[in-house]
């Protein structure tokens, strides 16, 4: 019988040992899969609680440490912008009519989709843009280049060339240069960087605001040529209007009127010249002769139809774009053609390079422009080589240059603006018109909602 107690009384102390051990495990795995994430701690019990905060450590910063270079603007834009990208350098600034403003790294476009290079603008903006060529891959704070899929936008920068052709942005200059830029903002990308630098030129002192309407000078010289004893026909200076051949006259002569005064405020009528009969045998109207209406009033002349009014021009800068290779000089407003003329270019067997010329305001006078020109480097191309041997590698074609390009100035001593185009022009000038001289033609880029887009590669 002791026996049979000691075994029960070890049995029943194994059997709690093995509850406590299988109550705390089962708290244990509870806390485990349930909570176990930051911010939760176990408590006495199996309870769940809220860890207490740890303060948090600063960070040690080394003194060879330098911040990030991610860019802002230093000032607020004066005046329109134009965006300069490097893909030599991986960098993109901005400036405006009073130097630079911003700048930031870039990643450009890989060897196989590489980046256009050349002149282009702004034409469609979206905050949250999703790709339509690739599976919707988000792209904040697009602004669009060309319609085949060239943009600028926030993306992964390794430091590097790493996109399908578009132009990656760090998010926050992506967001600020968003909200900096319009529709038209010019937009250069070249192999090196580009600057504007200030420019003055006699064909660009052509472009010039026009004028407002001045008095006519048959006015001036009819003004000139009044005395006091010659009172005025009438109380203005606005011609009387011409009066038609079919307005009945009287076919006998009319007494003289007696030359008085007119009242202050009030027209002098002007006496119909007298009108005799045609002599006999003159040839004469089948139009029936009657008399002067009694009151004097002209019968108002029929208005002749007119055509629908012209369309109005879209808003926005005009773009101007001399091309040596079309021999045209072509104008476009608000994304679309009004206007393109044949075009005189001198020495047209020399290279005369891109050149982008900026209006960035007005001169004192009001009317003359100031203008910036960016000239872009010739691009490089890749020299033909034989095919290789049997059994040989082909060798990496050597890139050479297209030969040296005329300097801004010496583009602009090639161009005589035509006259008539000037006319055109003169209405349309304001701050942000632009001027593209170019060896190039339009590209394939340009067409419906573009501005001009002319590519050197």
């Amino acid at each position: 019988m002791v026996g049979s107690s000691a075994l029960y009384g070890l049995s029943a102390i194994a059997l709690g040992a093995a509850l406590s051990v299988l109550s705390v495990g089962t708290a244990d795995a509870s806390y485990y899969y349930y909570y176990g994430q930051p911010g939760m701690r176990a408590a006495p019990g199996g309870y769940v609680v809220p860890a207490q905060p740890r303060p948090a450590r600063k960070a040690k910063r080394t003194k060879t440490e330098e911040p990030k270079k991610d860019t802002a603007a230093v000032r607020q834009p004066r005046g329109p912008l134009v965006v300069s990208v490097s893909i030599g350098e991986q960098r993109v600034r901005v400036f405006d009519g009073a130097g630079q403003i911003a700048e930031a790294p870039i990643s450009s476009g890989t060897k196989a989709h590489p980046t256009l290079t050349g002149v282009f603008s702004v034409i469609q903006k979206n905050r949250h843009h999703y790709s339509n060529l690739y599976a919707g891959a988000p792209m904040p704070y697009m602004q669009r280049l060309t319609w085949s899929g060239t943009a600028m936008h926030t993306g992964v920068l390794p430091g590097y060339p790493a996109s399908h052709g578009c132009i990656r942005l760090p998010n926050s200059f992506a967001s600020q240069l968003w909200g900096m830029t319009k529709l038209g903002t010019r937009v250069v990308v070249a192999r090196s960087a580009v600057v504007p630098v200030e420019v003055s030129h006699a064909q660009l002192a052509l472009l010039k605001k026009k004028p407002d309407p001045a008095t006519p000078v048959s006015d001036l010289s009819r003004a000139a040529g009044k005395t006091a004893s010659a009172p005025e026909a009438t109380a203005t200076d606005a011609p009387s209007p011409a009066v038609p051949a079919a307005i009945p006259v009287s076919t006998e002569a009319a007494p003289a009127a007696p030359a008085t005064a007119a009242p202050a405020g009030e027209t002098t009528p002007v006496q119909p010249a007298p009108v005799t009969a045609a002599p006999t045998g003159a040839p004469t109207t089948d139009a029936p002769v009657t008399a002067e209406p009694a009151d004097g009033i002209v019968p108002a002349m029929p208005v002749a139809e007119q055509g629908p009014p012209p369309r109005p021009l879209k808003p926005g800068p005009v773009a101007i774009f001399i091309s040596k290779k079309e021999g045209k000089l072509f104008v476009r407003k608000g994304f679309e053609p009004i206007y393109d003329t044949p075009i005189q270019i001198a020495d047209p067997d020399k290279l005369l390079g891109t050149h982008v010329f900026t209006a960035t305001g007005f001169a004192e006078d009001g009317r003359t422009l100031r203008w910036t020109a960016m000239t872009l480097p010739p691009e490089l191309r890749a020299e033909a080589t034989a095919a290789p041997r049997k059994g040989g590698k082909a060798q990496p074609a050597a890139p050479i240059a297209t030969g040296p390009s005329a300097s801004a100035q010496e583009a602009l001593d090639r161009v005589t603006l035509p006259p008539e185009a000037v006319e055109v022009l003169a209405p349309l000038m304001s701050a942000g018109a632009s001027l593209v001289v170019s060896d190039k033609g339009l590209g394939p880029q340009t067409g419906r909602g573009t501005d001009f887009i002319v590519l050197t590669r």
